[in-house]
């Protein structure tokens, strides 16, 4: 079975920030903060994960797919989808996740509408990321390994 790993390299409320990389597939990622593995305000623990391809409601399009890590300590529906924000909602931050992994091809800013915030934090052209890694897993499942390289 083909593995990426995901290195987390940087954190702040905006969210959690590193590089899924493999065989091949070279992606930037965010994830929320760390608080304490809570469900819908905390990124998960490192570890390694079998991914799957997942159709949901939300994802109904066998086209539109998106991947879901299997035995997730603490959690379910852990998965890993297009998205830009992952910041921590309570410190008045926008995210698109309650615990999942977003991809992109670039990390910069985005202006938000919140006042407090002139811009957070985020994964860029999230969309052609996730193209990019169906196109890298095509039918297959993968192994996520996840950990953590501390920056600054």
């Amino acid at each position: 079975m083909r593995r990426l790993t995901l290195t987390r390299k940087l954190q702040s409320d905006q969210g959690t920030f590193g590089r899924l990389s493999g065989e091949g597939l070279s992606l930037h990622t965010a994830e929320l903060p760390w608080r304490d593995n809570k469900r819908g305000i905390s990124r998960i623990m490192p570890g390694i994960y079998r991914c799957v391809r997942h159709v949901s409601a939300k994802y109904p399009e066998p086209k539109d797919y998106v991947f879901r890590l299997l035995d997730v300590p603490g959690r379910e529906a852990v998965l890993i989808h297009n998205g830009n924000f992952a910041g921590d909602k309570a410190k008045g931050y926008r995210s698109d996740v309650e615990g999942c992994i977003l991809v992109g091809l670039e990390a910069g800013t985005i202006k938000t509408s919140c006042p407090c915030v002139k811009g957070q934090d985020a994964v860029l052209r999230s969309k052609d990321a996730l193209n990019k890694l169906r196109e890298w897993a095509g039918q297959d499942d993968f192994e996520l390994e996840i950990t953590e390289e501390w920056q600054g």
